[in-house]
């Protein structure tokens, strides 16, 4: 929609996102490192990477992995600083945070509708 790429590391609900210590669980671990050497590998192949993927550029990298709703006080701040350390390129999220943003996404066209828009028919019009 935006000309943006984001790699999607997809692991089971049931795993956990975080230790009970409030560090990133092995397999959310191993999941950040596979979407991380995807990203590493679409950068350093731009040529190849480009015509696999038209306009590749720097992709973002989203983990989704467990629940969000699992996670206590402690483990959830945790989470939020693991997110805001890595300044945008990579996010790590549960099921529930998808099913929210889905959610999310259906009351917005119920309530206000999809009009597609060009940026040069939205100038057009101002």
């Amino acid at each position: 929609m935006d000309n943006n790429y984001t790699v999607v590391e997809i692991e089971q609900a049931d795993f956990s996102i975080m230790t009970k210590a409030g560090e990133l669980s092995a397999k959310t671990t191993h999941a950040k490192r596979q979407a991380l050497d995807f990203r590493d590998w679409a950068i350093n192949n731009g040529l190849y990477a480009s015509r696999k993927f038209p306009g590749i550029y720097r992709p973002y990298c989203l983990v989704v992995i467990g629940r969000e709703n699992e996670l206590d006080e402690m483990q959830s701040q945790r989470l939020m600083q693991e997110n805001e350390s890595t300044q945008g390129v990579l996010k790590i999220v549960g099921f529930d945070w998808l099913l929210k943003r889905a959610q999310q996404t259906l009351d917005n066209l119920i309530n206000f509708g999809f009009n597609r828009h060009t940026f040069t028919e939205t100038v057009k019009d101002v």
